[in-house]
């Protein structure tokens, strides 16, 4: 039953934010450990997750699915922008991931780590 943040915000609001600080921190060093390909496909991942959840919220609080369809439009627009933003002119990215100064057995060993909370709370199930 994936409902940890409804979980977190039922216990305290303090929780449920110091949850979602967690999830965040989580999420931006795996963007950031991960090599290029792979940040891409989870930062879609996250952003599709986010937008899903959005969609059935509005869907089912406001009865309308023109609203999220107006959800998924801008959903897919700011996508694009950022992106596009992330990019020099010659369709390289702004910020040369491989300087990091990480083995590749530590780098990999902590992205191993950090996907196993993410894992635990929303594709295992219970």
């Amino acid at each position: 039953m994936p409902v940890p943040f409804a979980h977190f915000l039922s216990l305290h609001p303090l929780a449920f934010v110091a949850a979602g600080i967690h999830w965040t921190a989580v999420f931006s060093a795996l963007i950031v450990l991960l090599p290029e390909r792979f940040a891409v496909a989870l930062v879609v991942t996250i952003v599709i997750g986010h937008s899903a959840s959005a969609a059935t919220w509005l869907a089912h609080r406001f009865n309308s699915y023109q609203s999220c369809n107006i959800l998924f439009l801008v959903t897919s627009g700011l996508i694009v922008f950022a992106f596009k933003r992330g990019q020099n002119i010659d369709g390289q990215t702004a910020f040369n991931w491989e300087l990091m100064r990480f083995s590749r057995v530590i780098r990999w060993t902590v992205v191993a780590a950090l996907f196993a909370l993410p894992s635990w709370w929303f594709v295992i199930p219970r």
